[in-house]
């Protein structure tokens, strides 16, 4: 297989769209954080702060990198046919 070159602008998205998904781990960490706090004291002010912090992330900036993913990412792939 030969390494294909990337055109920079499309490279900068790739990485864009990358560090949302570093964004989007971390916050699922952060969701498993507030599960073991809620276990142990309930859901007190700091979980329910947390919760909101949380649900905000996944409301907008996550669903926002969806539709971009849904937009400029998969409808090329889906018809370029290579399944690499």
């Amino acid at each position: 297989m030969t390494p294909r070159t990337i055109p920079a602008n499309i490279a900068a998205d790739f990485e864009a769209l990358d560090a949302c998904h570093v964004q989007i781990a971390a916050h699922l960490d952060r969701l498993d954080a507030l599960m073991d706090r809620y276990d142990r004291h309930g859901a007190d002010a700091q979980a329910q702060a947390e919760a909101r912090a949380i649900e905000a992330f996944f409301s907008s900036t996550s669903r926002e990198h969806h539709h971009e993913e849904e937009r400029r990412v998969f409808p090329d792939l889906l018809n370029s046919g290579d399944a690499e």
